[in-house]
């Protein structure tokens, strides 16, 4: 996961005639600092810059984590024309794939070619965030993809007309907002003033009171680079849905649920069309990186010759349907000797005071009893059931189920020093315990289980389970809003919930992760994949009926999929959320305060 920088400053006369050459900006230390564990593959101190255009002072730097193509390519990546590209992103599909060079060097050439900056930016399926000067046009063009599954953060001061975009900044730093993930924002370099307009990915009603708000600048808005796609899809069901509704009435036992659901023609086509979709996403994610652990990979970067046995993809593996799934299709593609790690990750509770001791001996037990800590958290135990399940199903895999046990002073003090920095500039008590937990989860550090063996995982690339919940109406609510509003309700709320996952979610997430030098990638939440799920009828993706208790209708075709694949006790587990499954989170604590630590 790269970490991309740059710096746009308008020059006054003043500093013109005293011949100003570079940038003075007190943010570039800190986004620096944060930026290169971004990228820990090339940490020279290689950036471009100086005087654009005899208006606009510029500083573009680059730090990379290499993830594709046949060698590393430095950023800022610019030839001979002056284009300047600076790219965090993968291209896992479309017309732009392809494994031969590097994402960055083949994209650069094909927006230097195409002749349409903005269409060749749209045909990138996967995820990205980017920053491209284009000289002819004297423009600089920035932004993240349309589900906004990487980070870009943007700081304005209209006042001194400077901008700052990139990929994290720091707690100390004010001002820094997300950059929506609505399309690619534009700044026009002929022009005195630090004027911006969107291009916005498809047509985007309200949008620019909306990044009014956000942003805090006014912003023009233009035509969406593609048409808006018409939804088609019946918002109540059809007599032709009954047979569906028919199958799962009346029945109370899980596994007759499945069993007959997929013993249905129809049913079982439309679980095999998305696992054929979820395997091709899981698959391009496994195999579209080097071939070398965070550990080999360094003395590959010094041009020695490395064969890499240690495993390359890991897991943040609540034991959840989710996260279990992904595993499953990882196993089929991934090289028979290769393991797989599954890291958990659990918080400190000190265990209570047995008032059962007899009274005898009581006052030495007692301070013992106080120092024992519990990391049984509920993540824990059905992780262990998880894994025991791929243990069966797949036997010839090792699995490292790597048990990251966090106590609560480690965890005060990361979250002072690394943890808030990389949240910011989110600041709820559910940014804190969600980014906490996957800061954990991602450092992957702890005793592999049955072993007590400390275990670090040298795991560049982690696959997570993010989206899974939006796209199958995984979240209590969607159960609520089904009984208090019906099917139109609930189509409304899942189309919503793609929408806004890149403001709640991914840009905090991918900041989180990438602290430790790792991508994230995220199978559910691949272009083809969410493409298709969204197509579907809301029943056909999730049936959150009364009579269905939690662990069924909620995400129901998920669950069939798992069921397919042999999870036959993994498709049962209900939805627990990660901060209270991992019990980071304190149940008594309104999630939307704003924390102390942030």
């Amino acid at each position: 996961m790269c970490g991309i920088f740059c710096l746009f400053e308008h020059w006054t006369d003043q500093e013109l005639q005293q011949g100003y050459s570079c940038c003075e900006c007190m943010d570039l230390g800190d986004c620096s600092t944060n930026n290169r564990r971004r990228g820990p593959d090339d940490l020279r101190p290689v950036f471009f810059g100086g005087d654009m255009n005899g208006k606009w002072n510029a500083e573009f730097r680059g730090w990379v984590l290499w993830t594709q193509g046949s060698s590393m390519t430095p950023q800022p990546f610019r030839e001979v024309i002056g284009n300047v590209l600076l790219w965090n992103g993968d291209i896992f599909s479309g017309p732009l794939a392809q494994d031969s060079i590097s994402d960055t060097e083949h994209l650069y050439t094909a927006l230097e070619s195409s002749g349409d900056i903005l269409h060749t930016l749209g045909s990138v399926e996967g995820p990205f965030s980017f920053i491209y000067y284009d000289q002819p046009s004297e423009s600089l063009y920035f932004g993240r993809d349309s589900i906004g599954r990487h980070s870009l953060l943007i700081k304005i001061e209209e006042e001194k007309r400077r901008l700052i975009i990139s990929s994290v900044a720091s707690k100390s730093l004010e001002k820094w907002r997300e950059v929506p993930a609505l399309g690619v924002y534009m700044l026009d370099l002929k022009r005195d003033d630090l004027n911006l307009t969107l291009v916005p990915w498809r047509e985007a009603p309200g949008a620019s009171d909306a990044l009014k708000e956000r942003l805090g600048v006014d912003v023009n808005i233009k035509n969406a680079v593609f048409s808006t796609e018409k939804n088609e899809i019946t918002a109540e069901p059809l007599p032709e849905d009954s047979p569906f509704f028919s199958l799962i009435s009346g029945i109370d036992d899980r596994g007759d649920v499945m069993e007959n659901l997929l013993a249905d023609p129809k049913i079982s086509k439309r679980v095999d069309e998305v696992l054929k979709r979820l395997r091709e996403s899981v698959r391009l994610r496994v195999e579209k990186k080097p071939d070398y652990c965070r550990n080999c990979i360094e003395s590959r970067l010094r041009y020695k010759t490395v064969n890499c046995t240690h495993p390359k993809i890991g897991l943040l593996f609540s034991g959840g349907l989710d996260s279990t799934i992904l595993a499953a299709i990882a196993h089929e593609f991934l090289p028979a000797g290769e393991s797989i790690d599954l890291i958990n990750v659990a918080f400190e509770k000190a265990e209570k005071e047995n008032r059962t001791l007899d009274k005898k001996g009581w006052e030495d037990k007692i301070e013992q009893r106080k120092k024992e800590i519990n990391f049984e958290v509920p993540d824990r135990k059905t992780g262990r059931q998880a894994w025991e399940e791929l243990k069966r199903i797949s036997p010839g895999r090792e699995w490292n189920f790597v048990e990251s046990n966090v106590t609560q002073k480690e965890l005060e003090e990361c979250l002072r020093t690394r943890i808030c920095h990389v949240v910011h500039p989110l600041r709820t008590i559910l940014d804190e315990s969600l980014g906490c937990a996957l800061w954990f989860a991602a450092r992957g550090s702890g005793a592999l289980a049955g072993t007590n063996k400390s275990y670090e995982s040298p795991c560049r690339i982690l696959l997570l389970g993010m989206g899974a919940d939006e796209l199958f109406g995984g979240y209590t609510r969607h159960r609520t809003i089904l009984k208090r509003s019906g099917w139109v309700g609930l189509a409304k709320e899942l189309e919503t919930e793609i929408k806004r996952i890149s403001e709640r979610n991914l840009g905090r997430d991918d900041r989180v992760v990438s602290d430790h030098g790792k991508q994230s990638r995220l199978p559910y939440l691949d272009d083809n994949f969410v493409r298709f799920v969204t197509s579907l009828k809301p029943w056909e993706r999730c049936c959150p009926v009364e009579h269905l208790p939690p662990g069924i209708g909620d995400k129901l075709l998920l669950r069939l999929c798992a069921f397919k694949l042999g999870l036959k006790e993994t498709s049962h587990f209900p939805k627990r959320a990660f901060q209270f499954g991992s019990r980071i989170a304190k149940s008594h604590e309104n999630a939307s305060d704003i924390s102390k630590w942030l």
